[in-house]
């Protein structure tokens, strides 16, 4: 039997049936929801009078060697939830190199970093469906991606 990230394949008449990676199958990095400090690392509010950041997550999508960006859109909560702003791509693709990930407050005349980071897809992430990623040091606040196979 092959493995999550392989399927079987006939790769020659000597060789029968094997396991080779699979590298048609598509996978969804869709942002499902955040949660927020309540203030900047500096201790400053996120918005003018103290309201909650408008809050849109960035991701690099690797397709077929280059590299766009999608977007969700903006939620204004200190728990913040999408349902879009997916990337669509193969596994191959995915743990080709590390994902850069932007969590942002954007506002009117600019945007403030709330999350910057790289994170390199393994196995494992494929098989539990879901990243946790930390957005303040002590871990008590994160960003939480899903990933599954598209139908």
């Amino acid at each position: 039997m092959c493995q999550l990230l392989q399927s079987c394949q006939k790769e020659d008449v000597l060789r029968g049936w094997e396991c080779l990676t699979d590298r048609a199958t598509q996978w969804s990095l869709q942002p499902l929801s955040a949660s927020v400090p309540p203030s900047k690392p500096d201790g400053g509010s996120w918005d003018m009078g103290s309201d909650a950041p408008d809050v849109v997550v960035e991701l690099d999508c690797p397709v077929e060697g280059t590299v766009g960006k999608v977007k969700t859109a903006e939620s204004p909560s200190f728990t913040p939830s999408w349902q879009d702003g997916a990337c669509v791509t193969t596994a191959p693709e995915w743990r080709n190199a590390p994902i850069h990930i932007k969590v942002l407050d954007v506002d009117f005349l600019s945007s403030e970093e709330i999350l910057t980071t790289s994170y390199t897809l393994e196995e494992e992430d494929f098989a539990a469906g879901t990243i946790e990623l930390p957005i303040s040091a002590d871990g008590a606040h994160t960003l939480k991606l899903k990933l599954s196979r598209v139908q």
